[in-house]
């Protein structure tokens, strides 16, 4: 962990030939491992896989290093509904960048808050109100389906994105599948929450 340098890694993999290499390696870490991985030659070679490797956050940093990686989330700046497409022309109307999941995130949450405290009209104090109002999730998510199991984690669709040229020329993950559908986590039958 924490390792700026990978390629005794790297050339493990490469002399393994294995058919795909996942990756978890956040921020600074990922972002030093994509560049090697590429810069090995195992981008054109060996498909990698990552959660957070290679997403929104180490785009910016990673540029075209990382065109050809793989990367799995619950969103994407190319989802089609209407509130993804809202959410991401005034995100980059304003920042002048492309959102990150994070980004995505904090927003499908004040979404969530504001649909909750509308529905109590304001009445924090009627904490049982407030309460089943956040469980309902009425509002359009930028992640396209979304609501809450029993345990309150979000049940939504995950996908596979591909680190490609976006319709403008930039760096940008592309959605190329949904594997996991309306998914409703492992442990949700074992931690109810009432």
């Amino acid at each position: 962990m924490g390792a700026p340098d990978y390629s005794a890694e790297l050339t493990q993999i490469a002399a393994a030939k294995p058919d795909a290499v996942f990756a978890f390696y956040p921020g600074a870490m990922g972002i030093n491992f994509v560049r090697q991985y590429g810069q090995m030659g195992l981008l054109k070679s060996t498909p990698l896989l990552s959660q957070g490797a290679a997403d929104g956050s180490t785009l910016p940093a990673l540029g075209e290093a990382a065109l050809g990686a793989f990367n799995g989330a619950p969103w994407g700046p190319d989802l089609d509904n209407p509130a993804n497409r809202r959410f991401v022309q005034a995100y980059e109307q304003k920042y002048r960048r492309i959102p990150t999941l994070f980004a995505a995130q904090s927003y499908d949450a004040a979404q969530l808050l504001d649909s909750a405290l509308r529905k109590v009209k304001g009445n924090v104090q009627d904490k049982d109100a407030l309460r089943q109002a956040l469980k309902a999730a009425d509002f359009p998510s930028v992640r396209g389906k979304f609501r809450f199991g029993n345990n309150q984690f979000p049940v939504q669709d995950y996908y596979i994105q591909q680190v490609a040229r976006d319709a403008q020329g930039r760096v940008n993950l592309k959605t190329v599948s949904t594997p996991l559908k309306d998914f409703v986590d492992a442990y949700a039958s074992q931690c109810p929450m009432k």
